[in-house]
C-alpha cells in the first residue's frame, strides 16, 4: 500500500546540497513502488519474478487465440483487448487484433495495433507483415517495403514469406 510507497517519496525530497526533482507525475512510481512487494513475492519455481500486473495475460491470450480459430472474431477481438488490459506490452495480443482489423478491411486499426505491437516488440513478426500489407494497400511503397523487409529478416520460412518476396 502507500507505505511501500514512502521510501520512493521520500527520494524524491533534496538533501542539503541537493536539487529536488520530482517528477512531473508521482502517479507511476507509487504504483511501481506499490507492485514491488507482489513482484517480490510471485516467484516462479525457476526463481524468475512474475509481472504482478500481466499474470492473467496468457490465459486471457490463450483463450483469445481458441475463439479466433473457432471464427468467433468479436468475442476473440474482446479478449485479445483484455490481455493487452492485462499487460499494456502484450505484442502477441496487439498483432493479433492487427491481424484481425486486417481481415475485416479495417485498416486504420490494423496499423494502430500493428505498430504498437512493433514497438512493443520489435522481433515481432506478425506485427511487421500487418504493417506492410496496409501499407501496400495504401500505395505507400517504401513503407510497404521496410516493413516486409524487417518480416522476412525475422521470419524467412513464413508461410506468408513466398507473397511478401514477390511484393519486393
Amino acid at each position: 500500500g502507500s507505505d511501500a510507497a514512502a521510501p520512493a517519496r521520500a527520494a524524491v525530497a533534496a538533501g542539503p546540497g541537493e536539487v529536488a526533482v520530482a517528477p512531473v507525475d508521482a502517479a507511476p512510481a507509487r504504483a511501481l513502488a506499490d507492485a514491488a512487494p507482489a513482484v517480490e513475492a510471485k516467484r516462479t519455481p525457476d526463481g524468475g519474478a512474475g509481472a504482478a500486473p500481466g499474470d492473467d495475460y496468457a490465459p486471457l491470450l490463450e483463450e483469445a487465440r481458441t475463439l479466433k480459430r473457432k471464427g468467433k472474431r468479436a468475442a476473440a477481438v474482446t479478449a485479445f483487448e483484455k490481455a493487452v488490459a492485462a499487460n499494456p506490452q502484450g505484442d502477441e495480443a496487439m498483432a493479433a487484433l492487427a491481424s484481425i482489423y486486417l481481415d475485416q478491411g479495417a485498416n486504420g486499426k490494423a496499423l494502430d495495433w500493428a505498430q504498437k505491437a512493433a514497438q512493443a516488440n520489435h522481433q515481432n513478426a506478425d506485427a511487421y507483415f500487418v504493417i506492410g500489407m496496409v501499407q501496400a494497400d495504401r500505395d505507400r511503397r517504401a513503407e510497404a517495403r521496410a516493413a516486409f523487409k524487417r518480416y522476412l529478416e525475422l521470419a524467412p520460412r513464413s508461410r506468408q514469406s513466398g507473397e511478401v518476396r514477390l511484393y519486393l
